[in-house]
């Protein structure tokens, strides 16, 4: 089995498998054979690390799960793990410092921290510069007022620079009004300007689509 990512941003449709089933702008594509004119394999960690498919922080997100699931929760496996697989986990901090420092020196798991530091603070700012955009083209198409733009960008203009400098709050808990949070009854969907898609839409961005 194989999973691909579609190569650039695309209207139209294409089709998916025997069964005729068309989706579009497939996020990922799981199947045995992939076209690699339109596909880039993303079935392993070490082909996510050297895509350049979403943002730095969001490949990590793909990492991850894929570390943990062949390193085991508690890294009963790790030792068996490739050296290749075993530099990823370093640079994408994935095991302690006390793992790190057996594999790499304590200089250059420095140079990667402040490089860490570096690429989350960029997704951040490009997940709500492309929030910015997709809200205003709601207003272009109508959708919404320029009173209801202009007040999304006041009401969201320090948690943008809380979510910018420290990622937190966490900007999706006021994206869903996530129930226990500070923002269950004080969210997005109590908002003036809210609207079913623009959320999914912004959900979509805060995911890395953009």
């Amino acid at each position: 089995m194989k999973i691909g990512k579609l190569i650039g941003y695309n209207e139209t449709t294409k089709r998916m498998d025997d069964n005729s089933l068309f989706l579009k702008q497939p996020y990922k594509l799981f199947t045995s054979t992939i076209d690699d004119s339109d596909y880039e394999d993303i079935s392993s960690m070490e082909k996510w690390e050297k895509s350049n498919l979403l943002d730095w922080a969001r490949r990590r997100d793909e990492i991850s799960p894929l570390f943990y699931a062949e390193a085991g929760a508690q890294l009963q496996n790790f030792a068996g793990m490739s050296a290749e697989k075993k530099s990823i986990a370093c640079k994408y901090f994935l095991i302690p410092y006390s793992v790190r420092i057996q594999l790499i020196s304590d200089s250059d798991d420095s140079e990667n921290w402040d490089y860490l530091l570096h690429q989350t603070k960029l997704s951040r700012q490009s997940c709500v510069e492309a929030m910015r955009i997709k809200t205003g083209q709601y207003m272009r198409l109508g959708l919404l007022t320029l009173a209801q733009t202009q007040g999304f960008y006041k009401d969201v203009f320090e948690y943008i620079n809380w979510f910018n400098d420290a990622n937190a709050p966490d900007f999706k808990q006021w994206l869903t009004n996530e129930a226990g949070s500070p923002y269950e009854n004080n969210g997005f969907e109590d908002k003036s300007y809210y609207l079913a898609q623009l959320q999914t839409d912004l959900l979509d961005i805060y995911n890395g689509n953009y």
